[in-house]
């Protein structure tokens, strides 16, 4: 995200890898489906038919061939959007990961570099 004033600063501390992993969104004990658009350590984009409220904890898990063990993630909503698709109005929602995940980082490096067993 560009930094207001200043085109092209990004306020990022860690690079975002793109990705299409499915994954399951918990918010207030529910659980709904999501697709995570890219990801790094300190965060992720996510696509679901379910808008999170503003600032809503959630937790997210994923499962994935990549690693034996599901990755659960525990964060925060700190930007909402929507996109019109052919399927209808999905929601686009950025969190913020409250703690770091040694699972996460196995799984970045495994999706960079896959020659990694």
């Amino acid at each position: 995200m560009a930094i207001p004033n200043h085109p092209g600063l990004d306020r990022r501390t860690a690079p975002r890898l793109k990705v299409h992993l499915g994954c399951q969104l918990t918010v207030e004990r529910i659980k709904h489906e999501a697709f995570i658009k890219d990801i790094s350590p300190t965060g992720a984009l996510l696509l679901s038919s379910f808008m999170p409220p503003p600032d809503a904890d959630v937790l997210i898990k994923i499962e994935t061939h990549l690693i034996r063990i599901p990755i659960v993630l525990e964060g925060k909503v700190v930007r909402r959007d929507s996109i019109n698709t052919e399927q209808g109005p999905v929601g686009v929602f950025a969190v913020k990961f409250s703690r770091n995940s040694p699972a996460l980082m196995l799984l970045v490096n495994k999706i960079v570099n896959p020659q990694i067993v």
